[in-house]
């Protein structure tokens, strides 16, 4: 297993999104962190979830994901996951014959324990189906991000842990014959 830290490219700004939504008044702007003025939701799942976005087109502003995401603009597949669907990427993986995954790590600059043990997770999962996730998920559960979650540093829930994303790059495809 190969874990990097989020992208190079770097993540847009407060005001270019909120640039977007005022060129585009039926947009909604979405911020990871605490509610701020001009947006209309923060990526907390637990409030995006309460929200009917069929047809909405999102202005979405992260400080990690979004960069995350550009950083592996190249590979031949990437995969957006989170404890929530673990088995079923692992699945994924396991079908497409992967040479190489490479779990990249976008929270806290790379470092994000929560980010880490899904990840960690994952890859175990690329080898047996009986893992336990209880271990993973405690580890996020315990992470600073948890922490600052139950503190009310940063606006959500504990849902958010069980659901931080990490991207998972596969960048060689094996065919079989």
């Amino acid at each position: 297993m190969r874990v990097s830290p989020k992208g190079s490219s770097s993540p847009g700004t407060d005001d270019r999104a909120l640039e977007l939504k005022a060129r585009h008044p039926n947009w909604l702007a979405v911020r990871d962190g605490a509610p701020a003025p001009g947006f209309d939701l923060t990526n907390s799942p637990g409030q995006i979830k309460t929200q009917d976005l069929r047809g909405r087109t999102l202005v979405m502003k992260t400080t990690a994901g979004t960069a995350g995401a550009l950083g592996v603009a190249g590979a031949e597949v990437v995969l957006c996951a989170s404890f929530v669907v673990a088995q079923a990427t692992a699945r994924h993986l396991r079908k497409l014959a992967a040479e190489q995954v490479v779990f990249v790590i976008t929270g806290d600059n790379g470092c994000a324990e929560e980010d880490l043990a899904c990840a960690q997770y994952i890859a175990a999962l690329l080898t047996a189906d009986d893992v336990d996730p209880l271990p993973f998920i405690e580890r996020a559960l315990h992470s600073t991000a948890a922490k600052e979650l139950t503190e009310g540093v940063r606006k959500g829930t504990e849902e958010c842990i069980l659901t931080t994303y990490c991207y998972v790059w596969r960048s060689t495809l094996t065919h079989s014959q």
